[in-house]
């Protein structure tokens, strides 16, 4: 398999130091200077292990206050965030109280049950930013020296995370699916095989979401490439390489866009079922 074609399984092979020395001194000050700090997690491309000399170093601190700073900040756009500079490079930190992330828990756990249930939530679907939330907790990595005494992957997990992630991915899926099928048959093909494209990257995130792999959209492929290599031989339910042909439209020109579009159809739907969904 190419690596940087299909997902990065040379980059997961040879993962970067987590962190560097000059990252770990620096989070250590933080870490010291943040009173009643509850826990740290390292998120972004430092977290997951692919990333590169120039990435940002993004941090979720879990606390009741900010820390204390000599480096001149900049706003971020986001409340309760900021970022500075350290040798060159940006460091994003997002501060929240523990508070805030059990009431997140709690939604996910209420939006969890819904999936089985004819009642409505009791909450409303989560904000972008608060999915961000989220994820950022379930897919953050905290260095041993400054690990809290909650695993949050684990709450969330038990939460039913992955349920919802699975559900909320292929309720996308589904609509797309229906709008390609509208689009098909009003002969407007060229929408179709967009909507499916987009389909299929939400089918993928909700085969991946029942896996427990949660992440941005950016680094699916490589959770494909993940799962694909830690599964035993012949028993991987996908391979990389077919889900890159209907994300790139791959079979496009040979098939046309009709069969096209009914072919990634049936991918999406056969991803679907896999998930029970």
């Amino acid at each position: 398999m190419n690596g940087a074609r299909y997902g990065g399984l040379a980059v997961l092979r040879s993962r970067p130091t987590f962190p560097s020395a000059t990252e770990s001194a620096h989070l250590r000050r933080l870490v010291r200077d943040t009173e009643g700090l509850r826990s740290l997690l390292l998120d972004g491309p430092l977290a997951r292990g692919w990333r590169h000399v120039h990435s940002d170093v993004d941090i979720v601190m879990i606390g009741p206050s900010a820390p204390r700073l000599e480096e001149p900040l900049e706003p971020t756009g986001e409340a309760n965030a900021f970022a500075f500079y350290q040798e060159g490079k940006r460091w994003c930190v997002r501060l929240r109280t523990e508070e805030q992330v059990d009431r997140l828990i709690e939604q996910i756990r209420d939006l969890a049950a819904v999936t089985s249930t004819a009642g409505p939530p009791a909450h409303p679907p989560l904000a972008q930013e608060a999915w961000d939330d989220v994820i950022s907790l379930y897919d953050g990595e905290s260095p041993a020296w400054a690990a809290g005494d909650r695993d949050w992957r684990e709450a969330l997990r038990e939460a039913g995370l992955p349920r919802v992630a699975a559900q909320r991915a292929a309720r996308r899926a589904g609509g797309l699916i229906g709008q390609a099928c509208t689009q098909l048959g009003n002969g407007d093909h060229r929408s179709a095989v967009l909507a499916m494209s987009q389909a299929a990257e939400a089918s993928i995130d909700a085969w991946l979401a029942h896996n427990g792999r949660l992440s941005p959209g950016e680094w699916r492929m490589k959770h494909c490439a993940m799962l694909e290599h830690e599964s035993a031989p012949g028993r991987a339910p996908f391979e990389v390489r077919i889900c890159w042909r209907w994300l790139t439209h791959a079979d496009l020109p040979p098939l046309g866009p009709e069969d096209w579009v009914r072919d990634c159809i049936s991918f999406c739907q056969g991803l679907l079922a896999d998930c029970a969904i």
